[in-house]
């Protein structure tokens, strides 16, 4: 810009450096892909705030996810001595979906009304909190019912990662070594911590439900509403206010 202000009568300056073309088209690829990794993440919260019915779920979700990607960019940055570029971005944009998969297979599965169906625990500490033990209810039908097939998934992705890994392309060779990183990762999270997380401050069937919280909205708005319209409906109002009666020539005028 400078030059071009200096020189404004030599057609303008531009940048013909290899270098330079690199460097700016860099910064435009990274800038974009986080922004997509940003939306997809809000979208897949926004999402299974819906699916699950619960906004605490969705976020449990978010946060097994995000803890998952962040130990993948410690093995690549720190581990790999990798430096972030197209490929690696890519790489950590395929295991967004991995990321994601098996914590929401559990959270489905802890929040499915057949959860409820099975025999209540026995633990004697549990008789006094309903809570407790419905939490601990739940978890362990989501391990039951996911948990074994949450490993034989993780194990065949790990295959897959394992055969792209085995190839000659720069591409698919740190992809396929990203694959086998994470899906350890997103099983590991998906079974041992978030099984904690839930036993501990896990939300109610039905607590903090979309449709209830949208239901009660409207709610709401209705009071409010139908208060406003008693406030104008009252006899001292001046909208409502009757006329005095008054005489005029003839007989009584309204």
């Amino acid at each position: 810009e400078q030059l071009n202000g200096d020189c404004q009568n030599c057609g303008g300056v531009v940048h013909s450096s290899e270098l330079w073309v690199k460097a700016q088209s860099h910064w435009s690829f990274m800038r974009g892909s986080a922004v997509t990794l940003g939306v997809a993440l809000i979208l897949a919260c926004l999402i299974l705030s819906v699916s699950l019915k619960s906004l605490l779920l969705s976020i449990y979700a978010l946060v097994s996810a995000l803890s998952t990607l962040c130990g993948l960019a410690f093995f690549m940055v720190v581990l790999a001595g990798w430096s972030m570029g197209e490929v690696q971005v890519i790489a950590l944009l395929i295991g967004t979906g991995c990321a994601l998969n098996y914590s929401v297979y559990v959270l489905h599965a802890y929040a499915s009304d057949q959860a409820m169906l099975e025999p209540p625990p026995l633990a004697p500490s549990l008789t006094a909190d309903p809570l407790g033990a419905m939490r601990l209810q739940r978890v362990g039908h989501a391990l039951r019912a996911v948990g074994s097939a949450t490993l034989v998934g993780s194990v065949a992705r790990f295959g897959c990662g394992f055969c792209l890994a085995l190839c000659g392309l720069t591409l698919f060779r740190d992809v396929g070594i990203s694959i086998m990183i994470i899906i350890p990762l997103a099983a590991l999270a998906a079974l041992v911590p978030l099984p904690a997380a839930l036993l501990m401050s896990g939300p109610e069937r039905g607590s903090k439900c979309i449709e209830q919280l949208l239901w009660d909205l409207f709610q709401k708005v209705c009071r409010k509403r139908s208060r406003r319209e008693d406030g104008s409906m009252q006899p001292g109002s001046d909208k409502e206010r009757s006329p005095e009666p008054t005489r005029g020539g003839k007989g009584l005028i309204l």
